[in-house]
Parts: structure tokens; sequence; C-alpha cells
């Protein structure tokens, strides 16, 4: 992998809502602590996070996929390699996952970033 990169922009931009921010959890009423720390403030217990853009697209139609900034994969090649991400499939999040795994496991991309933009009822994949 050499300064190959792809935005085939398939790695979902994703974000929570703005405005939303949840404070630091209650101190844990069990002993046991966590081995790692991992640097995350999780919501409080019972609490669950809103919904990321993509969980909110989920089953919208597949408007188009454009892919750009392939400079050594053709994108016959990279097409060929996508499986769920075609114009007038369902859109849903962990195939797009599986279509970047496949492709990041090619070893011919140093970067893959997916951009999604909702509008009505589809979905645009840059």
């Amino acid at each position: 992998m050499t300064g190959r990169a792809l935005v085939l922009a398939l790695a979902l931009t994703v974000s929570l809502r703005p405005g939303v921010a949840f404070a630091q959890p209650a101190a844990l009423s069990s002993p046991i602590a966590p081995t790692e720390p991992t640097g995350v403030s999780l919501p409080p217990t019972g609490m669950s996070l809103p919904p990321t853009e993509a969980e909110l697209a989920s089953g919208k139609r597949i408007k188009e996929v454009r892919i750009v900034g392939n400079r050594r994969v053709s994108k016959d090649e990279i097409d060929g390699t996508l499986k769920a991400l075609r114009a007038g499939k369902s859109f849903l999040p962990e195939r797009v996952t599986e279509d970047v795994r496949a492709l990041w496991d090619s070893g011919d991309y140093d970067d893959i970033d997916v951009e999604m933009t909702a509008t009505g009822d589809e979905v645009s994949l840059r």
C-alpha cells in the first residue's frame, strides 16, 4: 500500500445530532473497574444514544453511488467488489461496513471514506 487512496466515500461520515451531550456516568456501584481506559464518556445508565444519520437512513433506496479518487484501481474493479452499495438497492449500514471491509481487505487502499446524503426516501453515497 503505497499512497493509494480511494475517496469512495464509504466509511460513513456519521455524527450525533447537534446539541446532544451526555454527562459523565455516576460512580460505579460495583468494585470492578474497567481494565483499560477508553477515553469515551458513556451516557448514564438507562440512557441510550440517539440514532446515527446512517441508522435513520436505513432502508431508504440508494439513488447513486459515486466513486471518486481512485487512481490505480478501475471503477469497474471497485464496482465488482461492492455487493450491497448499488443504485436501486436498500441502504443498510451493516452492508456498507461489509463492502468497505471487502475493499480494505484487498490491500489496494490507504483510505476509504463514505459520505452519505439522505434526501426524502433516498440516499446518495460518495
